[in-house]
């Protein structure tokens, strides 16, 4: 099951099949862009920061809201990425993984903690993230937690969130920003 929250809340649930993007062991990891490069297809107008996602741990089980954070978060246990905090797009867990910008994607000073912290901008025409295929990015069924402060620019918006689908996968399988 997926949880959604906005800014604590619990603002919807879904469930998701068994063979989905969460078991995909070969393709690489794509972070806000355009569904595969696919044409008509558009990426995030806007910023993200502090992306963190964590394998096997659910973060906020159960309930229906929880206190967003207020600093930037923190490499945890079970961190397998996190990025979008510092003016380089590096990975801040200790996995250290590279992580690789497409179109003009930058790091920016505008975050939610002040200017001591940064995001990435994404204008929304060929923009996002890519990091190497790992077993660290291949979810299964297990818990796992996926969160980040995003601030559109615009409205009317859906990108992915999270994309580790094949060629021709069914793009209702993948966490978005709509």
């Amino acid at each position: 099951n997926i949880r959604l929250y906005i800014n604590g809340v619990q603002v919807g649930t879904a469930s998701i099949g068994a063979a989905s993007i969460w078991q995909n062991t070969v393709r690489n990891l794509y972070l806000f862009g355009a569904w595969q490069n696919t044409a008509g297809s558009t990426g995030l107008n806007g910023y993200v920061s502090n992306y963190r996602l964590v394998k096997g741990t659910c973060l906020y089980p159960g309930g229906t809201t929880f206190t967003v954070p207020t600093t930037p978060l923190t490499n945890i246990t079970n961190t397998s990425l996190l990025t979008c905090q510092s003016s380089q797009f590096i990975d801040n867990s200790t996995n250290a993984f590279t992580i690789t910008t497409a179109g003009n994607t930058q790091p920016v000073p505008a975050n939610p903690f002040g200017m001591t912290a940064w995001s990435g901008y994404f204008d929304g025409t060929g923009d996002y993230l890519t990091v190497p295929n790992n077993a660290a990015f291949n979810l299964g069924s297990g818990d796992a937690t996926i969160e980040a402060w995003v601030f559109p620019a615009s409205g009317g918006q859906t990108c992915g969130i999270f994309d580790k689908r094949l060629v021709g996968a069914n793009y209702s399988q993948f966490p978005q920003v709509a």
